[in-house]
């Protein structure tokens, strides 16, 4: 299974810390229950009680996505196809019921600090589990592990004090009048470091901005609009 932390800037969440920055109603018309094809009634009535519907119809076929509640009170998102078939699904969980492998891991990462959150990830028929860690001084880094307890990403959010001088450099330089929102240190699976910056041009203008560990720029684009 592919790391999906780095698209989770990407999943996000409607229950805050846990969240990287949801894009899962970002083009898509809400809809009821009751107007969704049987197959995907179904699949929603299973996994708790509806909140909110999206009907998001693209060039390859029809799709739902749903906020839901568990059975705990839990928050639940989750995407099918027509057919009812579960694409991703995304659900809030207790660090407790994390497997062995996985709970060591976000333990040895969260020492001095606090777990906030974790979330299980079911994607393309792979189990992962995303920890939400908050410092003393309330930045969120970001923990994603696969069900064997391998780290698959790990997403920091930085403040001035801790970005490294030549990724500060660069940043400000492309930032120039805007204004810098956020940064963060993503490390893959492989150990690879970038760092992602989010910035708002004096034309008002949302940037995506991801340089390489040398402050080498990567990618320097505007914004998608689930993004902002």
């Amino acid at each position: 299974m592919k790391p999906s932390l780095l698209n989770l800037s990407l999943l996000a969440t409607a229950w805050g810390v846990l969240s990287l920055g949801s894009t899962l109603f970002a083009e898509a018309a809400e809809t009821k229950l009751a107007q969704c094809p049987a197959p995907v009634q179904k699949a929603f009535r299973e996994a708790g009680t509806v909140v909110k519907i999206m009907k998001d119809t693209e060039s390859d076929g029809v799709f739902y996505q749903a906020e839901l509640t568990g059975e705990s009170g839990n928050h639940i998102e989750m995407e099918v196809d027509a057919m009812g078939k579960v694409l991703k699904k995304t659900e809030e969980v207790k660090l407790a019921a994390c497997p062995d492998v996985v709970r060591k891991v976000f333990l040895s990462k969260s020492i001095g600090k606090s777990v906030a959150g974790v979330e299980m990830i079911t994607d393309d028929g792979g189990i992962s589990y995303l920890a939400s860690i908050k410092s003393k001084d309330e930045l969120v880094t970001q923990v994603e592990v696969g069900a064997d307890g391998k780290v698959l990403a790990i997403e920091e959010e930085l403040n001035t004090k801790n970005t490294p001088a030549p990724i500060s450099k660069a940043i400000k330089e492309l930032a120039a009048d805007g204004k810098i929102e956020e940064v963060h240190k993503v490390t893959d699976d492989a150990g690879k470091v970038t760092y992602t910056a989010v910035i708002t041009t004096a034309k008002k203008v949302v940037m995506d901005l991801e340089v390489d560990a040398e402050g080498k720029v990567i990618e320097f684009k505007k914004a998608e609009e689930g993004d902002k």
